[in-house]
């Protein structure tokens, strides 16, 4: 499971260390890079982020009552790591 979302962060442009922060997400979490996120997993997501890589997420509210997949948070909190 969190093989399979370190290396599709690899294959979106994330650094190594960028995916392994994103794959111990994924495992603290029981996702892999498609799952949904609810609207009461992603405050906590985007918590546990900020706490891991102690940096702001910076993403914009992906939520904002949709439901989006963990690639898609991935992928926002990967333009502002760099």
């Amino acid at each position: 499971m969190t093989d399979d979302v370190a290396t599709e962060c690899r294959n979106a442009g994330g650094s190594p260390e960028f995916c392994s922060h994103m794959a111990g997400l994924a495992k603290q979490f029981g996702m892999d890079w498609s799952s949904a996120i609810d609207r009461n997993t992603y405050p906590k997501i985007v918590a546990a982020y900020e706490s891991y890589t102690d940096r702001r997420y910076g993403g914009e509210n992906l939520h904002a009552g949709k439901t989006i997949h963990f690639s898609q948070f991935a992928k926002s909190a990967l333009q502002h790591w760099r």
